[in-house]
């Protein structure tokens, strides 16, 4: 019986194994909250039955105790991982579950921008507070859903001069930013 027990437990074990490094891929490729032990198991036989759904469409042999299953099965998880990673990196998730009400992002810490938008990490951007204060520099991480910024070789601008000194500017999240401008290489601004 107490072989019985642990024999089952390895083979549970097996089971969800692709999904835990399923879940590892995609925790390296985001910036994710810590996740409570529950909801992680969950998401790891979640992954992992979608692990074993590929194979079993591919026609692979699935059996847990063959060193070539497991390979490739671990393959599958490592290609599953770095797609649903992705998914989540870009944030495309909202467009395939897109409804009426407002979309949260999955992120807990800024992410790096987007090359595709506005927000181009190479370009001059110049950034308005509320409070009047402005800044140029280079946008390194930007949160859109809660504002967080971190801007590196960052000027503040006085009286509508550029400040000496090149600094990092860290700018929490609900900062009242009041606007963002892109500003391209012929001077041109994009708001």
């Amino acid at each position: 019986m107490n072989s019985d027990f642990a024999t089952d437990a390895i083979r549970i074990l097996l089971f969800l194994f692709p999904g835990f490094i399923s879940l590892k891929i995609v925790s390296c490729k985001n910036a994710v909250a810590k996740e409570e032990y529950d909801s992680y198991l969950v998401q790891a036989l979640v992954h992992s039955v979608i692990i074993y759904m590929i194979a079993g469409f591919l026609k692979l042999n699935t059996n847990l105790l063959s060193p070539q299953s497991i390979f490739l099965t671990l393959l599958i998880s490592v290609l599953v991982g770095l797609f649903v990673g992705e998914l989540t990196n870009r944030e495309w998730t909202k467009y395939i579950f897109k409804d009426n009400s407002s979309y949260l992002s999955p992120h807990d810490k800024v992410f790096f921008a987007n090359r595709k938008i506005i927000l181009d990490p190479n370009k001059w951007h110049l950034v308005s507070l509320k409070d009047g204060t402005e800044y140029l520099g280079f946008i390194k991480q930007f949160n859109t859903e809660n504002n967080e910024l971190l801007l590196i070789r960052c000027r503040k601008i006085i009286d509508g001069s550029m400040a000496e000194n090149e600094e990092i500017v860290y700018l929490p999240p609900n900062e009242e930013l009041l606007s963002i401008r892109c500003i391209n290489s012929q001077g041109e601004t994009n708001e």
